[in-house]
Protein backbone atom coordinates (compact mmCIF):
# COMPACT_ATOMS: atom_id res chain seq x y z
CA UNK A 1 0.00 0.00 0.00
CA UNK A 2 3.28 2.52 0.29
CA UNK A 3 3.78 2.61 -2.74
CA UNK A 4 0.31 4.22 -3.72
CA UNK A 5 0.92 6.66 -0.93
CA UNK A 6 3.74 7.63 -2.39
CA UNK A 7 3.05 7.75 -6.15
CA UNK A 8 -0.02 10.36 -4.60
CA UNK A 9 2.56 11.84 -2.48
CA UNK A 10 4.38 13.34 -4.32
CA UNK A 11 1.52 15.46 -5.93
CA UNK A 12 0.01 14.97 -2.64
CA UNK A 13 -3.03 13.91 -3.32
CA UNK A 14 -4.72 12.44 -0.03
CA UNK A 15 -8.12 12.51 1.54
CA UNK A 16 -8.90 12.32 5.12
CA UNK A 17 -9.62 9.35 7.41
CA UNK A 18 -11.25 10.84 10.35
CA UNK A 19 -14.18 12.81 10.82
CA UNK A 20 -14.88 15.56 13.24
CA UNK A 21 -18.07 16.42 14.33
CA UNK A 22 -18.19 19.33 16.19
CA UNK A 23 -15.47 21.19 13.69
CA UNK A 24 -15.25 24.82 15.35
CA UNK A 25 -16.64 26.55 11.44
CA UNK A 26 -17.49 25.96 8.19
CA UNK A 27 -15.00 26.78 4.80
CA UNK A 28 -16.29 29.15 2.24
CA UNK A 29 -17.00 26.61 -1.01
CA UNK A 30 -17.41 30.08 -3.11
CA UNK A 31 -14.87 30.08 -5.91
CA UNK A 32 -14.87 32.04 -8.78
CA UNK A 33 -11.97 33.60 -11.06
CA UNK A 34 -11.26 36.28 -8.54
CA UNK A 35 -9.35 33.35 -7.33
CA UNK A 36 -7.31 33.55 -10.00
CA UNK A 37 -6.18 37.46 -10.14
CA UNK A 38 -4.07 37.63 -7.58
CA UNK A 39 -1.43 34.66 -8.90
CA UNK A 40 1.23 35.31 -11.16
CA UNK A 41 3.46 32.61 -13.26
CA UNK A 42 7.34 33.19 -12.91
CA UNK A 43 8.28 29.64 -14.42
CA UNK A 44 6.45 26.47 -15.90
CA UNK A 45 8.95 23.16 -16.16
CA UNK A 46 8.25 20.59 -18.68
CA UNK A 47 5.06 18.10 -18.19
CA UNK A 48 6.25 15.65 -16.06
CA UNK A 49 8.64 17.67 -13.72
CA UNK A 50 7.78 17.96 -9.83
CA UNK A 51 8.77 20.66 -7.69
CA UNK A 52 8.45 19.38 -3.55
CA UNK A 53 9.72 22.53 -1.58
CA UNK A 54 10.68 25.64 -0.90
CA UNK A 55 13.18 28.13 0.60
CA UNK A 56 13.79 31.85 0.46
CA UNK A 57 17.42 32.93 0.69
CA UNK A 58 17.94 36.31 2.41
CA UNK A 59 19.01 37.80 -0.98
CA UNK A 60 15.25 37.08 -2.02
CA UNK A 61 16.08 34.17 -4.26
CA UNK A 62 13.97 31.04 -3.67
CA UNK A 63 15.35 27.66 -3.84
CA UNK A 64 13.45 24.47 -4.72
CA UNK A 65 14.01 20.79 -4.47
CA UNK A 66 13.17 18.95 -7.30
CA UNK A 67 12.72 15.03 -6.26
CA UNK A 68 13.14 13.47 -9.29
CA UNK A 69 16.51 15.43 -10.59
CA UNK A 70 18.10 15.05 -7.41
CA UNK A 71 18.86 18.41 -7.40
CA UNK A 72 17.95 22.14 -5.98
CA UNK A 73 16.99 24.98 -8.38
CA UNK A 74 17.06 29.01 -7.95
CA UNK A 75 14.64 31.58 -9.11
CA UNK A 76 15.53 35.25 -8.63
CA UNK A 77 12.07 36.32 -8.67
CA UNK A 78 12.98 40.45 -8.14
CA UNK A 79 14.17 40.65 -11.96
CA UNK A 80 12.87 39.84 -15.36
CA UNK A 81 14.50 36.45 -15.76
CA UNK A 82 12.24 33.73 -14.04
CA UNK A 83 14.46 30.86 -15.54
CA UNK A 84 15.64 28.62 -12.85
CA UNK A 85 19.75 27.85 -12.27
CA UNK A 86 20.70 24.66 -10.55
CA UNK A 87 22.39 25.23 -7.31
CA UNK A 88 23.38 21.89 -6.29
CA UNK A 89 23.17 17.91 -7.61
CA UNK A 90 22.34 15.38 -4.88
CA UNK A 91 23.50 12.73 -6.90
CA UNK A 92 21.37 9.28 -6.61
CA UNK A 93 19.45 11.03 -3.54
CA UNK A 94 15.81 11.45 -4.06
CA UNK A 95 15.50 14.78 -2.31
CA UNK A 96 12.29 16.48 -0.66
CA UNK A 97 12.52 18.91 2.31
CA UNK A 98 14.62 21.83 2.75
CA UNK A 99 14.68 23.92 5.17
CA UNK A 100 17.53 27.39 6.43
CA UNK A 101 18.82 26.69 9.70
CA UNK A 102 21.37 29.49 9.94
CA UNK A 103 22.10 32.43 7.42
CA UNK A 104 22.01 30.86 3.84
CA UNK A 105 22.50 27.24 5.02
CA UNK A 106 20.06 24.92 4.40
CA UNK A 107 19.14 21.47 5.63
CA UNK A 108 17.27 19.24 2.90
CA UNK A 109 16.49 15.63 3.47
CA UNK A 110 16.42 12.43 1.32
CA UNK A 111 16.55 9.00 0.49
CA UNK A 112 16.31 5.77 -2.21
CA UNK A 113 12.54 5.35 -3.41
CA UNK A 114 12.01 2.47 -5.40
CA UNK A 115 9.41 2.63 -8.66
CA UNK A 116 7.90 -0.92 -7.65
CA UNK A 117 8.07 -0.55 -3.92
CA UNK A 118 8.16 2.76 -3.11
CA UNK A 119 10.71 5.00 -0.22
CA UNK A 120 13.47 2.74 1.22
CA UNK A 121 13.75 2.46 4.82
CA UNK A 122 16.66 3.20 6.40
CA UNK A 123 18.43 4.90 3.10
CA UNK A 124 17.21 8.51 4.49
CA UNK A 125 19.16 11.19 5.18
CA UNK A 126 19.73 15.40 5.89
CA UNK A 127 22.10 17.16 4.41
CA UNK A 128 23.55 20.55 5.05
CA UNK A 129 23.72 22.82 1.79
CA UNK A 130 25.59 25.97 2.25
CA UNK A 131 25.51 28.85 0.12
CA UNK A 132 26.92 31.17 1.92
CA UNK A 133 30.37 31.30 -0.55
CA UNK A 134 30.65 31.66 -4.48
CA UNK A 135 30.12 27.85 -4.59
CA UNK A 136 27.31 25.65 -3.08
CA UNK A 137 28.73 22.85 -0.93
CA UNK A 138 26.98 19.92 0.88
CA UNK A 139 27.74 17.45 3.57
CA UNK A 140 25.96 15.10 5.43
CA UNK A 141 24.46 16.14 8.65
CA UNK A 142 23.56 12.56 9.83
CA UNK A 143 21.62 9.23 8.17
CA UNK A 144 18.37 8.80 9.57
CA UNK A 145 18.76 5.23 10.56
CA UNK A 146 15.36 4.54 11.54
CA UNK A 147 14.06 6.89 8.67
CA UNK A 148 10.64 5.82 7.04
CA UNK A 149 10.24 9.02 4.44
CA UNK A 150 11.31 12.18 5.61
CA UNK A 151 9.55 14.88 4.19
CA UNK A 152 8.47 18.42 5.47
CA UNK A 153 11.13 20.25 7.89
CA UNK A 154 11.02 23.25 10.18
CA UNK A 155 14.32 25.06 12.24
CA UNK A 156 13.28 25.72 16.25
CA UNK A 157 13.75 28.82 17.56
CA UNK A 158 17.41 29.72 18.39
CA UNK A 159 17.59 29.23 22.19
CA UNK A 160 21.47 30.49 22.50
CA UNK A 161 24.64 30.22 20.79
CA UNK A 162 24.98 28.05 17.85
CA UNK A 163 22.70 26.95 14.92
CA UNK A 164 19.11 25.99 15.14
CA UNK A 165 17.95 22.54 15.63
CA UNK A 166 15.76 21.28 12.89
CA UNK A 167 12.22 19.31 13.22
CA UNK A 168 12.24 16.76 10.68
CA UNK A 169 9.05 14.91 9.85
CA UNK A 170 8.64 11.33 9.13
CA UNK A 171 5.12 11.20 6.89
CA UNK A 172 5.33 7.37 6.67
CA UNK A 173 6.21 6.58 10.46
CA UNK A 174 4.00 9.49 11.43
CA UNK A 175 6.46 11.00 13.99
CA UNK A 176 8.67 14.52 14.22
CA UNK A 177 12.89 14.13 14.93
CA UNK A 178 14.52 16.46 16.47
CA UNK A 179 17.89 16.99 14.54
CA UNK A 180 21.08 18.62 16.20
CA UNK A 181 22.63 19.98 12.69
CA UNK A 182 26.28 19.87 14.38
CA UNK A 183 26.37 16.77 16.13
CA UNK A 184 23.75 14.97 13.99
CA UNK A 185 22.08 13.60 17.15
CA UNK A 186 18.58 13.18 16.67
CA UNK A 187 15.54 12.08 18.42
CA UNK A 188 11.63 11.40 18.24
CA UNK A 189 10.32 14.99 19.82
CA UNK A 190 6.81 14.32 18.46
CA UNK A 191 4.06 11.10 18.44
CA UNK A 192 1.02 11.37 19.15
CA UNK A 193 -2.38 11.36 17.42
CA UNK A 194 -1.59 14.04 14.84
CA UNK A 195 1.13 12.79 13.90
CA UNK A 196 1.10 9.50 13.13
CA UNK A 197 0.42 8.07 10.13
CA UNK A 198 -3.38 6.79 8.74
CA UNK A 199 -4.20 4.21 7.12
CA UNK A 200 -6.45 5.06 3.37
CA UNK A 201 -8.20 2.75 1.60
CA UNK A 202 -5.95 3.94 -1.65
CA UNK A 203 -3.35 5.39 -0.65
CA UNK A 204 -2.09 3.61 2.06
CA UNK A 205 -0.18 4.80 5.54
CA UNK A 206 0.34 8.67 5.87
CA UNK A 207 1.09 11.42 8.52
CA UNK A 208 2.45 14.39 9.46
CA UNK A 209 3.65 16.52 6.30
CA UNK A 210 4.45 20.40 6.96
CA UNK A 211 5.26 21.88 10.32
CA UNK A 212 6.39 25.28 10.61
CA UNK A 213 6.85 26.53 14.59
CA UNK A 214 5.58 30.37 15.81
CA UNK A 215 5.22 31.47 19.34
CA UNK A 216 6.22 28.43 20.93
CA UNK A 217 3.64 26.55 18.81
CA UNK A 218 3.64 23.44 16.52
CA UNK A 219 1.85 24.18 13.45
CA UNK A 220 1.36 20.88 11.44
CA UNK A 221 -0.58 19.39 8.68
CA UNK A 222 -1.56 15.79 8.73
CA UNK A 223 -2.33 14.78 5.12
CA UNK A 224 -4.27 11.10 6.29
CA UNK A 225 -6.52 13.22 8.24
CA UNK A 226 -6.75 15.87 6.22
CA UNK A 227 -6.41 18.49 8.87
CA UNK A 228 -3.94 21.63 10.24
CA UNK A 229 -3.43 21.47 13.88
CA UNK A 230 -2.07 23.25 16.38
CA UNK A 231 -0.39 22.60 20.14
CA UNK A 232 2.13 23.94 22.09
CA UNK A 233 5.88 22.77 22.54
CA UNK A 234 8.93 23.14 24.46
CA UNK A 235 11.89 24.87 23.54
CA UNK A 236 13.52 21.22 22.32
CA UNK A 237 10.14 20.99 19.88
CA UNK A 238 8.52 18.50 22.24
CA UNK A 239 5.11 18.53 23.35
CA UNK A 240 3.80 20.35 26.22
CA UNK A 241 1.82 17.55 28.16
CA UNK A 242 -1.95 18.44 28.56
CA UNK A 243 -1.30 21.81 26.51
CA UNK A 244 -4.16 23.18 24.37
CA UNK A 245 -4.86 21.33 20.97
CA UNK A 246 -7.21 22.99 18.53
CA UNK A 247 -7.75 21.86 14.81
CA UNK A 248 -7.78 24.79 12.87
CA UNK A 249 -9.07 23.37 9.60
CA UNK A 250 -10.30 19.92 8.82
CA UNK A 251 -10.99 18.72 4.91
CA UNK A 252 -13.46 16.30 5.68
CA UNK A 253 -14.84 13.46 2.82
CA UNK A 254 -13.15 15.87 0.03
CA UNK A 255 -11.07 15.17 -2.84
CA UNK A 256 -9.03 18.44 -1.24
CA UNK A 257 -6.23 17.12 1.27
CA UNK A 258 -3.19 19.75 3.02
CA UNK A 259 0.25 19.53 1.95
CA UNK A 260 2.95 22.23 3.26
CA UNK A 261 1.65 26.24 4.31
CA UNK A 262 3.44 28.49 5.26
CA UNK A 263 2.79 30.89 8.19
CA UNK A 264 2.31 34.44 9.37
CA UNK A 265 1.81 35.44 13.19
CA UNK A 266 -0.97 33.64 13.47
CA UNK A 267 -2.20 33.06 9.81
CA UNK A 268 -1.68 29.99 7.59
CA UNK A 269 -1.55 29.44 3.87
CA UNK A 270 -2.27 26.14 2.73
CA UNK A 271 -1.54 23.97 -0.22
CA UNK A 272 -4.56 22.00 -1.10
CA UNK A 273 -2.75 19.55 -3.33
CA UNK A 274 -5.46 18.15 -5.14
CA UNK A 275 -7.92 20.70 -4.77
CA UNK A 276 -5.73 23.04 -6.83
CA UNK A 277 -5.69 26.06 -4.30
CA UNK A 278 -4.29 27.70 -1.71
CA UNK A 279 -6.51 27.84 1.86
CA UNK A 280 -5.84 30.92 4.31
CA UNK A 281 -6.59 30.32 7.64
CA UNK A 282 -7.05 33.03 10.47
CA UNK A 283 -7.28 32.44 14.38
CA UNK A 284 -6.28 34.48 17.25
CA UNK A 285 -3.85 32.64 19.54
CA UNK A 286 -4.98 28.74 20.64
CA UNK A 287 -5.28 28.87 24.11
CA UNK A 288 -7.55 32.01 23.49
CA UNK A 289 -9.89 28.96 21.40
CA UNK A 290 -11.33 32.13 19.56
CA UNK A 291 -12.79 32.45 16.31
CA UNK A 292 -11.39 30.31 13.08
CA UNK A 293 -12.20 31.92 9.62
CA UNK A 294 -11.22 30.15 6.25
CA UNK A 295 -11.50 30.79 2.80
CA UNK A 296 -10.23 29.83 -0.65
CA UNK A 297 -7.73 32.59 -1.71
CA UNK A 298 -5.88 31.46 -5.10
CA UNK A 299 -7.22 28.78 -7.69
CA UNK A 300 -10.07 26.38 -7.57
CA UNK A 301 -10.47 22.75 -7.99
CA UNK A 302 -11.43 22.37 -11.73
CA UNK A 303 -8.72 24.94 -12.67
CA UNK A 304 -5.23 24.78 -13.30
CA UNK A 305 -4.21 28.42 -11.90
CA UNK A 306 -2.73 26.52 -9.24
CA UNK A 307 -2.59 23.07 -10.73
CA UNK A 308 -1.21 20.55 -7.79
CA UNK A 309 0.57 23.24 -4.99
CA UNK A 310 2.99 21.72 -2.52
CA UNK A 311 4.56 24.22 -1.22
CA UNK A 312 4.39 27.43 0.01
CA UNK A 313 6.72 30.56 1.45
CA UNK A 314 6.38 34.28 1.92
CA UNK A 315 9.04 36.56 0.34
CA UNK A 316 11.90 38.08 2.53
CA UNK A 317 12.67 41.40 1.26
CA UNK A 318 10.99 44.87 1.49
CA UNK A 319 9.79 44.80 -1.84
CA UNK A 320 7.79 41.37 -1.81
CA UNK A 321 7.10 40.37 2.09
CA UNK A 322 3.27 40.11 1.21
CA UNK A 323 3.69 37.79 -2.10
CA UNK A 324 3.36 34.35 -1.19
CA UNK A 325 5.47 31.77 -3.54
CA UNK A 326 3.80 28.66 -4.45
CA UNK A 327 5.37 25.73 -6.36
CA UNK A 328 3.37 22.67 -7.73
CA UNK A 329 3.17 19.81 -9.31
CA UNK A 330 1.15 20.52 -12.20
CA UNK A 331 -1.37 18.06 -11.11
CA UNK A 332 0.91 15.61 -12.64
CA UNK A 333 -0.43 12.23 -11.12
CA UNK A 334 -3.78 13.96 -10.10
CA UNK A 335 -4.94 15.25 -13.80
CA UNK A 336 -6.98 18.73 -13.24
CA UNK A 337 -11.00 18.01 -13.60
CA UNK A 338 -9.64 14.50 -14.62
CA UNK A 339 -7.82 15.12 -17.64
CA UNK A 340 -5.09 18.09 -17.33
CA UNK A 341 -1.79 18.20 -16.70
CA UNK A 342 0.22 20.85 -16.97
CA UNK A 343 4.32 21.52 -16.03
CA UNK A 344 5.16 21.94 -12.38
CA UNK A 345 4.99 25.70 -12.23
CA UNK A 346 6.64 28.42 -10.28
CA UNK A 347 3.58 31.10 -8.55
CA UNK A 348 3.72 34.37 -6.90
CA UNK A 349 0.53 34.90 -5.26
CA UNK A 350 -0.41 39.00 -4.56
CA UNK A 351 -1.59 38.13 -0.85
CA UNK A 352 -3.16 42.03 -0.72
CA UNK A 353 -5.18 41.22 -3.89
CA UNK A 354 -6.41 38.05 -1.65
CA UNK A 355 -9.74 39.87 -0.63
CA UNK A 356 -12.51 37.85 1.29
CA UNK A 357 -16.04 37.57 -0.28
Amino acid sequence: MLIKTIALLLSCAFAPGLSYENAPHQKSRVLSSKKETAVRLLYEYPLGTFIESIAIRPNGELLMTLPYNSSVHSIDPLHSNYTPTVVHNFDGLTIFGMTEYERDVYAVNGGSLSSSTGPVAGTYRVDSLNLTQTMATSSTIANISSGQFLNGMTSLPRWGVGPRNLLVNDVAAGVVYNLDPVSGKYFIAINNTYTQAYEHLNLGAVGVNGIKIGDRMAYLTNTGLGILVGFPIHKNGTEVAGGAVEILSHEANSTWFYDDFALRDTTTYVTTGSGNSIERVITTAVVSQGPITTEIVAGSLNSTCVAGPTAAAFGRTPWDSHILYVTTSGASNVPVDGRMKIGAQVLAIDTTLCSWG
